[in-house]
Order: C-alpha cells, then sequence, then structure tokens
C-alpha cells in the first residue's frame, strides 16, 4: 500500500488508482522531488505529490478530499466572478448580432 497511489495521499483511505502509470510517476518523484517535503506537510498530505498530481490535485485522493483540494486551487470565488462575467459577454455578443441582423 502506498499513499498517492492505493491509498489517499491526504486522509489515508483506500482507493482505486486514478492512472496506469501512477507507480512510474511516483518511482519518478522519489527520484527527482517535485516539491520540498515542508511544503507539502503544510498542505495536510501523507505522502509528496507527483507531477501528475500537482497539474490535478485530486489525483492520489479519495473523493471528499479530492473535492477539498480542487476547492483550494480553483478558488470558487474567482471561477464564479469569470463565469458571470463569460455570460455577460456572450450575451451582449447575442445582443450586438440581433440588433444588427437583418430582419
Amino acid at each position: 500500500m502506498t499513499y498517492g497511489l492505493d491509498q489517499c495521499r491526504r486522509c489515508g483511505t483506500k482507493i482505486e488508482p486514478y492512472n496506469r502509470r501512477s507507480m512510474e510517476f511516483y518511482l519518478d518523484s522519489l527520484k527527482k522531488p517535485t516539491m520540498p517535503e515542508k511544503e507539502w506537510r503544510a498542505m495536510g498530505l501523507l505522502a509528496m505529490p507527483t507531477k501528475a498530481q500537482i497539474l490535478n490535485p485530486a489525483d492520489g485522493c479519495c473523493w471528499d478530499c479530492g473535492q477539498i483540494l480542487m476547492k483550494r486551487r480553483a478558488k470558487p470565488a474567482l471561477r464564479g466572478a469569470i463565469w458571470v462575467s463569460m455570460l455577460v459577454g456572450f450575451s451582449a455578443f447575442v445582443v450586438y448580432v440581433y440588433i444588427f441582423m437583418r430582419h
């Protein structure tokens, strides 16, 4: 059993491996560490994240822990503001096209 492969790297519960190459990524991260131990311990992790797990924080975690780590990364308030601004921009574009469309 290895944290991040078949155990959640945050709480230690048993999980299914996310990727077929998870073991290769884990061994690569052991040879060349991705971040100092101080950082990943401060994040509350039990094992050092691989490069793939840095890009996708939910990789190597159970559902609950993956949701917590993704919310930290995605910043829901900022994501909501971006969503609203995109909606307003798209609506303005549709109205602009509709106004100048030949009827």
